[in-house]
């Protein structure tokens, strides 16, 4: 037989306590006595109340001024002890994950099968290119004489390993199934570096 509340001895809550009959497994009975604040057990065990007040006692301590990380303690995010507000939360996303690189980013022109300058002092690099200019004066002139311009190709590329650079249209399609008249043109480039 478990320890079992029979009744609550004084419904009133007069003078901010509320009295209960507990009945041991051993059938001995004890009147007990309980602050407001403690919450009221119709029926369970004397462990429901314990087990309560363990856990208010344990909130209480933890979520002390004291108990709450340092930016340190967040950004390490080694501590499993304390509490994170949601400041500490965005200061350790950031630390943890958007490192802070030595970066370099540049800029600049390069003509069809030209190479892209690097920059020196870095350990890692990232090339983008977008097409600058084609000079399609064929094209011009299909459109002008009235002539279909829908065998248009324009090409830019950077071979990340060489930086080598391949930017232009080929301006005809041939019967025999191959894209010719190639036009180069200029390649705008970004360079990322990094360590």
């Amino acid at each position: 037989m478990n320890n079992v509340v029979d009744e609550v001895l004084d419904p009133s809550q007069t003078d901010n306590k509320i009295k209960y009959k507990l009945t041991h497994a051993d059938g001995t009975e004890e009147i007990v006595q309980l602050d407001l604040y403690t919450p009221v057990i119709t029926f369970g065990t004397e462990f429901d109340k314990l087990l309560f007040d363990s856990i208010q006692t344990d909130l209480n301590t933890r979520l002390l001024i004291s108990n709450k990380s340092t930016q340190a303690e967040a950004e390490a995010g080694t501590n499993n002890t304390k509490y994170t507000t949601p400041l500490r939360v965005k200061q350790e996303i950031i630390k943890l994950a958007y490192p802070s690189y030595n970066m370099s980013i540049a800029t600049g022109t390069v003509a069809d099968n030209g190479t892209i300058p690097q920059t020196g002092g870095y350990a890692h690099y990232l090339y983008f290119v977008s097409i600058n200019n084609i000079a399609c004066t064929a094209i011009k002139g299909k459109a002008q004489s009235n002539v279909a311009t829908s065998n248009f190709r324009p090409m830019c590329s950077v071979n990340q390993s060489t930086r080598k650079v391949t930017v232009g249209a080929y301006q005809d399609y041939s019967s025999s199934g191959g894209w010719t008249s190639w036009q180069s043109g200029t390649a705008n480039y970004l360079e990322l570096a990094w360590n």
